[in-house]
């Protein structure tokens, strides 16, 4: 059951993917407000978001800033789910969501001046990879901002033990960011009820 569980939480799916968006949406306020302390959204234009969920965060920031906000997710049921939170910003053409897989899709150039994300990491098998996508997303001097549950609290989760998750350490996501070209890495430690988490933040070189 746990696994079941945990590729819900990787890439929901049908009714209990459907169920599992909803649950997120509503755990992910917290989630993007610490994400929002490490970024300034009112000096930013155009974001990109990895791994939308159900569209909250998207919601959040774009209604809260204002500003342009594209994201892909490759859970066919969250990009159903976060189109219907955001139909008037897609309407407006304010918002663009991608069904896709962000490891697979095509390099889309250094046009953005953030990405973040929330919960990702764990399901990339090799960092290297996104990381150096990322990058190349960034314009010059943009950040990277993310949250990450800590790899200790990770440990004492049944749902966590399966193959679906990897659990990084701060020290190699920092080390494997500033390896890929970014500067300023950053790591901050929040331990909250029931929640131990980092926040990683770094600007493109």
């Amino acid at each position: 059951m746990k696994t079941v569980i945990a590729k819900q939480l990787r890439k929901p799916s049908g009714l209990l993917g459907f169920l599992t968006g909803r649950l997120l949406a509503k755990q992910n306020v917290f989630t993007y407000q610490a994400i929002e302390k490490y970024l300034e959204f009112f000096e930013i234009r155009h974001a990109f978001e990895i791994g939308y969920g159900p569209g909250a965060g998207v919601q959040y920031f774009h209604n809260k800033y204002g500003i342009k906000i594209d994201g892909v997710d490759f859970s066919k049921t969250m990009y159903k789910a976060a189109t219907r939170k955001n139909k008037i910003g897609i309407k407006n053409d304010a918002i663009v969501l991608r069904h896709s897989d962000f490891l697979t899709m095509e390099n889309i150039g250094d046009r953005y001046d953030c990405v973040y994300f929330a919960n990702v990491t764990y399901f990339w098998n090799d960092l290297v990879q996104p990381f150096a996508k990322i990058r190349d997303m960034i314009k010059e001097n943009g950040k990277l901002v993310f949250y990450m549950t800590n790899d200790s609290f990770l440990a004492t989760k049944p749902v966590t033990q399966t193959e679906v998750f990897n659990k990084y350490s701060y020290a190699f996501v920092t080390e494997t960011l500033s390896n890929v070209g970014f500067k300023d890495v950053r790591h901050h430690q929040v331990v909250a009820q029931n929640d131990d988490f980092l926040i990683i933040e770094a600007t493109k070189k």
